[in-house]
């Protein structure tokens, strides 16, 4: 079996068979959901070398005292196909709805005609401009039209938006 990596890997960790971490050179971070190796985004420079968690909820460590919190990733594509990527939702709020407390939910391409709300106190990252692997992004590809007079409402919570515009 081979990851995909063209990077050294120097830890793994797993919960079950079908859900995976390898972690390695310059920040690397793969995930194995039973088939297939998928890389992930850590934001991290310094290599990691170790990791350990509950579920797909997880810590790395590395160089210069790194220490990198991975969360669980929800997946949405706008016709609510999302390839092997599970859980998969069609909405943005959907997903929200589903997702706790410092999960990531990565968005497909796309337009979204919704509002989105989060009544709870938990904290959300929302990544968009995902293409159908879910494994590069693009600036100005995942859009939200405003399906109401307010386009996004948080009461206690945050969410926090990388690659995704409003309108």
């Amino acid at each position: 079996m081979t990851s995909g990596a063209i990077d050294s890997l120097y830890g793994i960790w797993g919960s079950s068979v079908s859900d995976v971490f390898a972690v390695g050179y310059s920040g690397t971070i793969f995930h194995y959901d039973g088939i297939s190796w998928s890389p992930m985004t850590s934001g991290a420079t310094n290599s990691l070398y170790g990791i350990w968690g509950s579920g797909s909820y997880f810590f790395a460590v590395g160089d210069s005292g790194t220490i990198f919190h991975g969360a669980s990733f929800l997946y949405v594509g706008s016709r609510g196909n999302c390839g092997t990527k599970e859980p998969c939702y069609s909405k943005i709020q959907d997903a929200i709805d589903n997702a706790a407390n410092g999960f990531v939910i990565l968005v497909k391409r796309g337009t979204y005609e919704e509002s989105l709300n989060m009544g709870s106190s938990k904290t959300l990252l929302i990544k968009g401009g995902y293409n159908e692997a879910y494994d590069q992004q693009a600036a100005n590809t995942t859009i939200i039209q405003a399906s109401g007079p307010t386009t996004i409402k948080s009461s206690g919570g945050s969410l926090k938006f990388e690659m995704i515009n409003v309108e």
